[in-house]
C-alpha cells in the first residue's frame, strides 16, 4: 500500500465508516446503502458513497457483486454481496490508529 489512511481519507471520504460496517458484518456479505453509515461531518451524499466505494474496489480494500444506482423503487445507490478484504482490515486497522 502507498497511500496514507490519511490522504485516502481525503480521496475515499467515507472509507472509514464504509470498511467498519463492512468489517462488522465480515465473513459475510452485506448490502451498503449510504443510509447504514454515520459520518461525523453530517449526512452522507450519494456522490462521495459511490466515489468511495469505487475507490475502496478499484485498491483491493473491498470487493462486491453490484452497485445499482437509478432503479426502482429506490432510486439511491446501493452495493450489493460487499466484503471487506485482508487488505481492507488492514487499512481499517491503520486508520483507526491514525484516528478517524
Amino acid at each position: 500500500m502507498t497511500e496514507s489512511p490519511k490522504s485516502i481519507q481525503e480521496t475515499a471520504p467515507l472509507a472509514h465508516p464504509v470498511l467498519s460496517v463492512l468489517a462488522s458484518r465480515w465473513p459475510d456479505a452485506a448490502l451498503l446503502l449510504p443510509v447504514m453509515l454515520r459520518r461525523s461531518s453530517g449526512d452522507v451524499n450519494d456522490r462521495d458513497f459511490v466515489l468511495t466505494v469505487q475507490y475502496l474496489n478499484d485498491h483491493g480494500f473491498v470487493s462486491y457483486d453490484a452497485m445499482m444506482m437509478g432503479a426502482d423503487p429506490d432510486p439511491g445507490p446501493r452495493v450489493i454481496g460487499a466484503l471487506i478484504t485482508r487488505k481492507g482490515q488492514h487499512l481499517l486497522g491503520l486508520i483507526d490508529a491514525v484516528g478517524s
